[in-house]
């Protein structure tokens, strides 16, 4: 294999830790949006399914509640990309590691379209763990990959 076909193969192949990191941060930006937080009911805290319950409890006790669902919701895509990286370590020795890189980036790609199209808090939950398991398949297996086709002389620094 070239030089430029690794280089190319390395730069699609690493959009997979490119991709835990912009959930990351579009995450933390969207959670502070007033648009976030009527859609998903979190001013009021009411839950999963966007029902308006209101209960009469203190502010405090509401605040505590809406601080525990925005943890949720962004805990749910490090929680699933851990799994991920579980289920790439055992499938990829059996499948091949091409074949995980592109099952885990069609995950991936249904866990963000189902963020993208929610309008209820367990479809945004679902949708984050999905694809959470798609990006941590990619975590695991696409640095190995890489190593595997890098020449010698740079394995380290394309790996990195």
């Amino acid at each position: 294999m070239n030089w430029c076909m690794v280089i190319v193969y390395t730069g699609f192949a690493s959009l997979g830790g490119f991709l835990y990191g912009y959930d990351i941060g579009a995450i933390n930006g969207a959670k502070e949006t007033e648009g976030f937080r009527t859609t998903f009911n979190l001013s009021s805290a009411a839950g999963c399914g966007g029902s308006n319950v209101s209960n009469a409890t203190s502010d405090s006790t509401d605040k505590l509640d809406e601080d525990a669902l925005i943890g949720l919701i962004v805990a749910t895509f490090p929680l699933g990309a851990a799994l991920g990286t579980i289920i790439a370590a055992v499938t990829s020795e059996f499948i091949g590691r091409k074949y995980v890189i592109m099952v885990g980036s069609g995950v991936a790609t249904v866990g963000i379209a189902l963020q993208s199209t929610s309008f209820f808090l367990w479809m945004l939950l679902v949708g984050r763990a999905i694809s959470g398991i798609g990006v941590g398949v990619l975590f695991m297996v696409v640095p190995v990959c890489v190593g595997e086709i890098a020449p010698r002389e740079v394995r380290g620094r394309m790996v990195l």
